[in-house]
């Protein structure tokens, strides 16, 4: 089973650059626009690595996702 990587839009500089080095590691990857639907998507699905632009969390979403993390 592939390791899957969730990357929301600009979170590390050029998504597809970031996806290429995810997939060289055999991720596959999924770049979301915003960190609303990556916190959806890590909530219904197993994610191993989600990169985030953390700056611009807000404290429910840092909440949110370390909830969704603990379970």
């Amino acid at each position: 089973m592939a390791r899957r990587a969730i990357i929301v839009s600009g979170a590390a500089g050029s998504g597809s650059t970031a996806a290429e080095v995810l997939q060289h590691f055999e991720f596959a990857t999924v770049e979301v626009p915003t960190i609303d639907e990556a916190l959806a998507v890590v909530q219904r699905e197993r994610i191993d690595v989600l990169i985030v632009p953390v700056a611009e969390m807000q404290g429910s979403q840092l909440a949110a996702l370390e909830r969704t993390l603990r379970r």
